[in-house]
C-alpha cells in the first residue's frame, strides 16, 4: 500500500504513513468479524482518538473484506458498525460499575 492510496481523511494526520499502517493493523485485527459475527464493534482506547484514524480504519476492513461477505447486508452502514465508544473516556469505569452492581445487588442501597 502507497501512501497516495490513503482516503483524503489520512492527510490530516501528522505522519499519515505511519498512521496508515496504525490502521491496517487495527482493520487486520477486525477480521474478527468474520468469526464471530458481532452486531457491533466498539474501538476504543488512545490510539483511536487520534483524529482521522477511524474512518480509514473503516475504509481498510472494508477493502480487507472486500467479496468475502457482503458486509452491508451484514452489519449495515460500516460507520454504524465500527464505531467508538459511546461514552468516551468513561466507559471502562461505567462498565465496572455495572457489573459490580449486577454481581453485588446489595451495593446500589
Amino acid at each position: 500500500m502507497t501512501v497516495s492510496a490513503l482516503p483524503p481523511s489520512a492527510e490530516q494526520l501528522d505522519d499519515h504513513a505511519a498512521w496508515a499502517l496504525e490502521a491496517r493493523y487495527l482493520a487486520i485485527g477486525m477480521n474478527v468479524v468474520l468469526a464471530v459475527s458481532p452486531e457491533r464493534v466498539v474501538l476504543g482506547g488512545g490510539v483511536i482518538k487520534k483524529p482521522g484514524l477511524l474512518p480509514i480504519v473503516r475504509t481498510q476492513v472494508k477493502e480487507l473484506i472486500s467479496d468475502y461477505i457482503e458486509l452491508a447486508s451484514e452489519v449495515g452502514n460500516i460507520d454504524h458498525f465500527i464505531v467508538p465508544p459511546a461514552l468516551g473516556d468513561h466507559t471502562g469505569v461505567v462498565g465496572a460499575r455495572h457489573l459490580a452492581m449486577a454481581a453485588h445487588p446489595g451495593l446500589a442501597k
